[in-house]
């Protein structure tokens, strides 16, 4: 398996009450829309990921996801703050860039799958997906 992404020298500053702003919650819709469509294109194209990384995705979704499911985010308004899990959570690292966790949607309804991803002067860098 691929090795997590890490930020070198860089510890998550704090989890953030704000959330994600519009133009970063759009690009990881796109991104996950893509992994729900198995769109090889846009994932190497629009998020620079390599064919094994993709291939390693797509192995690891059937964990999490009958075949066809509709794979999806959860809206930035899904749930209630006094939810015992949140189903987004970003981090902060001070600098403008932030981490998120996010439960991914299988046919509208929250899945063991939680993806990570960052973003790091505006573009989406996929992490890795587990539960």
């Amino acid at each position: 398996m691929l090795e997590p992404y890490r930020k070198k020298n860089r510890p998550m500053r704090k989890q953030s009450d704000q959330g994600l702003d519009d133009k970063r919650y759009e690009l990881l819709r796109k991104f996950v829309q893509a992994l729900s469509d198995l769109d090889s294109s846009t994932l190497q194209e629009d998020f620079d990921l390599t064919s094994v990384m993709i291939l390693e995705i797509y192995e690891l979704l059937p964990v999490y996801f009958l075949e066809g499911a509709a794979i999806s985010i959860p809206l930035p308004t899904y749930g209630a703050a006094g939810d015992l899990i949140p189903l987004m959570t970003t981090y902060d690292y001070g600098d403008g860039d932030i981490a998120v966790e996010c439960y991914l949607l299988g046919d509208g309804e929250p899945s063991e799958a939680i993806l990570h991803v960052h973003f790091e002067k505006g573009n989406l860098i996929y992490g890795f997906i587990n539960s």
